[in-house]
């Protein structure tokens, strides 16, 4: 019966899909012969039955002209803006297939297929008929049609027992057709429902039309099916019963002689399940059982042999799994089941019966909970290990590099994790980053001092002049004044500097709403002293206004970064034209930050490697390879962006230049 049913469902599924693939050439044929779109379409209406109406929309949604075989006269060109299909096409969809709907033209059930031509939306009107005349021939045996078609919202779309809950637009949501099948079971899983026209019981399956959503079912009368199976059944228990009474009558007479050897093998089949391998069985009268005797013999022995090597598999299997640097801890969403020595030692117990039944969750840090719990609740692990922090007994904290994989164990599905300790190696990473900020830290001491330059040599030359005016006793107060007031601004400026590189290396750590545009002035505004020293050229281009959430100083470490690696590349390249291109700019959902110059740029097959930790192109004494990558962690993880490189080709009055282009993307 589900065979049967499957291969009928099938073949109906693929009727139906060529009737919706004829319906979809329409657009095909009107996309490409669009010069006679008007007598192309009554040739459809004229020839087409099962087409009643096509109308075409200008992309507002009101009607420009109408094909139709209906008799009625249409009286209101009405608006057809508020329609489902007209605003889902002014999206960015190309076709759409709607729902069961009663025709404002001809009053009759239908359904609308609709797409898009130019800048008009072609509607197509399609009648049912040909969709019942799928399911005509598919008839049970007591008269009633085998097949339904629901549409995406449980409306029939096809109910040939009851057509009248198709122009009703009947909704089978809440009936069992829905809450016992579709909903419940996958598809071609056969089932029981109550039938919603007959109120009778149902056996049947469902499938799901891609395209549309549409659910095809196919049923039959469950207690038609009952009655056959029953009667099938009798027949086949009488059957049994007449042969298991030959079969009694002939079992007494010949099976009495080798009771007695039945009873002894039974008994050594019991001690050899009970693990006694030492009792051997003794000849019987019967050649055959002899040789079945002498097969299970061997078979005994066999058995004792690989008995023994598996447990001394399983010892060298404990000691293989205790003998690994990676703790080790089986366990199911919470609680532990086995763990090896290694990880009751990272944990700072002394033995694994400590830990036996105990909560995973408790040795895990809060700050690391919520990212276990995800992957338990979706029962998955990702494909590389993933660093978290764990929790031992004295409530230490401790860096590991995990991975999880589920496992089948003593019958049940549970997760066996493997966790390595990289306290130590994280402590030397936090020792390598450090490092590289006193390193940046001298570079904008070096700014700094670009900065400080020219106002103390405003300062000096005020201070000295002054000095020499009075001991000349030419000094007015005038004049007095006014140097002081210009000695008291440079000073102020100073200050100034000052507090802009403290913000550099003290940022604020609350997120906050800022402008793109002035974090990127403030960072030309910090650099603009080195890019004056080394003769780079920058070409400015940004939108106003480009408003992000997150942290700016942060920010502005990442944009100085990408600067100074510019700069360490002119020079690295002995580059002459030096230009550095900063340009913003607003995509659909996004604002994106573009930073190029035209120092060369890299290999391409380095491109992928230049955010990953320790990776320089420098020399060993000029760079950590830590730049990049802190660059990296700030937008991904602190500023939910996305950050990448390419090597780019580019015009500047008719010259060209290849460099690098750091692309950086923000969710708007």
């Amino acid at each position: 019966m589900q065979h049967n049913q499957t291969q009928l469902l099938k073949q109906i599924k693929y009727d139906v899909n060529k009737f919706i693939l004829q319906v979809e050439k329409i657009s095909f044929y009107l996309k490409k012969n669009t010069k006679n779109t008007n007598l192309f379409l009554e040739n459809i209406i004229n020839m087409n039955s099962t087409i009643s109406t096509i109308m075409i929309l200008n992309k507002n949604g009101s009607i420009k002209t109408i094909h139709s075989n209906c008799d009625k006269r249409i009286i209101d060109y009405q608006n057809y803006s508020k329609k489902v299909y007209v605003k889902h096409l002014n999206g960015k969809a190309d076709s759409y297939w709607s729902d069961i709907l009663i025709s404002s033209l001809d009053k009759t059930a239908s359904f609308v297929y609709s797409f898009k031509l130019k800048d008009e939306i072609v509607v197509v009107y399609i009648s049912l008929n040909e969709l019942a005349q799928l399911s005509n021939n598919l008839k049970n045996n007591d008269g009633s049609y085998m097949i339904r078609i629901l549409d995406s919202k449980g409306a029939f779309i096809l109910n040939e027992d009851n057509p009248k809950l198709v122009k009703e637009k009947f909704n089978t949501i809440n009936t069992t057709l829905y809450k016992d099948l579709i909903n419940k079971e996958k598809e071609y899983t056969i089932t029981t429902f109550n039938n919603v026209s007959h109120g009778t019981m149902d056996y049947g399956m469902y499938t799901n039309l891609e395209k549309t959503n549409w659910k095809i079912v196919i049923r039959q009368n469950y207690s038609l099916m009952e009655q056959y199976l029953f009667d099938l059944i009798i027949v086949i228990l009488i059957t049994v019963i007449i042969f298991a009474l030959i079969a009694i009558y002939f079992s007494y007479r010949f099976l009495n002689n080798i009771f007695g050897s039945l009873d002894r093998f039974q008994v050594q089949t019991s001690n050899i399940a009970n693990g006694n391998y030492n009792n051997i069985l003794e000849p019987t009268y019967f050649h055959e059982f002899n040789k079945l005797f002498l097969s299970f013999e061997k078979m005994r022995f066999e058995i004792n042999a690989r008995e023994k090597t598996l447990r001394n598999n399983l010892d060298n299997f404990k000691t293989l799994i205790n003998s690994t640097m990676e703790g080790l801890v089986i366990h199911d969403t919470n609680t532990c089941i086995d763990i090896n020595d290694v990880a009751v030692e990272l944990l700072g117990y002394k033995s694994k019966e400590e830990l036996l039944g105990a909560s995973v969750e408790n040795h895990i840090s809060k700050r690391y909970r919520n990212l276990v719990k995800k992957h338990f609740k979706n029962n998955k692990f990702t494909k590389e290990p993933i660093e978290y922090q764990i929790l031992t007994k004295d409530n230490k904290i401790k860096t590991v590099l995990g991975k999880g994989q589920e496992i089948e164990f003593e019958g049940r599905k549970l997760r066996i994790s493997a966790f390595l300790d990289i306290t130590n190696i994280k402590n030397q990473e936090r020792i390598i980053i450090q490092q590289s900020k006193l390193a940046s830290i001298g570079e904008m001491l070096t700014n700094i001092a670009h900065h400080w330059r020219q106002p103390l040599s405003t300062i000096s030359t005020l201070s000295s002049g002054m000095k020499l005016e009075n001991d000349l006793n030419i000094l007015s107060t005038k004049k007095l004044s006014e140097g002081l007031s210009q000695i008291n601004n440079t000073t102020q400026m100073l200050s100034t500097t000052i507090n802009n590189f403290s913000d550099y290396f003290e940022p604020k750590k609350d997120i906050e709403n800022f402008d793109l545009t002035d974090v990127l002035a403030n960072s030309i505004s910090f650099f603009e002293p080195i890019f004056s020293k080394h003769k780079i050229n920058t070409l400015i281009s940004y939108e106003d206004k480009n408003i992000l959430r997150g942290y700016p100083y942060e920010l502005t470490q990442v944009i100085v970064n990408i600067f100074n690696n510019s700069k360490d590349a002119f020079i690295l390249n002995k580059i002459q034209n030096r230009h550095l291109i900063i340009s913003t700019y607003k995509e659909v959902d996004k604002y994106v930050l573009s930073i190029k110059d035209s120092a060369g740029g890299i290999k391409n097959d380095l491109l992928e490697k230049i955010f990953d930790p320790y990776f320089t192109t420098k020399h060993k004494y000029k760079g950590t390879g830590l730049g990049l990558y802190m660059c990296h962690e700030i937008i991904v993880k602190h500023m939910d962006g996305i950050i990448y490189a390419k090597n780019v080709t580019f015009e500047i009055d008719k010259k060209e230049f290849k460099g690098l282009e750091i692309v950086i993307e923000f969710k708007i």
